[in-house]
């Protein structure tokens, strides 16, 4: 099986254990998560921004409807994602 690479923006709100669901969401489908970064997107840090490079076997459609999940959960705001190029 080829792997597809996803570069992955989601805002949310900074709440305990929103980091743990989204992991628990992308265990759910085998999606692998290769790089995380978090940065906050308010002066009071209620938001944030968290950067994901997803790796999974899935094709383009079973992969959106992972993002849709992802997006519906509470603290989520927003997710953009965008398929990575082959690098080779």
């Amino acid at each position: 099986m080829t792997q597809t690479h996803y570069i992955v923006t989601a805002k949310l709100q900074n709440t305990p254990g929103v980091l743990a669901r989204i992991t628990i969401l992308f265990r759910k489908f085998n999606v692998n998560i290769q790089a995380v970064d978090a940065s906050p997107i308010d002066e009071k840090e209620n938001f944030h921004e968290i950067h994901f490079i997803l790796e999974t076997t899935k094709n383009d459609n079973d992969f959106a409807i992972v993002m849709k999940k992802l997006a519906r959960l509470v603290p989520v705001i927003e997710v953009e994602y965008l398929k990575q190029p082959k690098l080779f």
